[in-house]
């Protein structure tokens, strides 16, 4: 999952970490740093359609 993220070019790194969730017990939360510049420009959608 964040080598497929991290390979967008707005992308600088990226993380995935587990978070509680009363339905699943547990799902991922995906963290983003993006490259400079990018701030702004790039939305979560955008991560989601790449």
């Amino acid at each position: 999952m964040e080598n497929e993220i991290v390979s967008h070019p707005a992308v600088l790194e990226s993380a995935v970490i587990g978070v509680a969730h009363p339905k699943w017990e547990e799902r991922p939360l995906v963290l983003v740093v993006l490259k400079e510049g990018q701030e702004g420009k790039i939305t979560k959608e955008d991560i989601h359609k790449h």
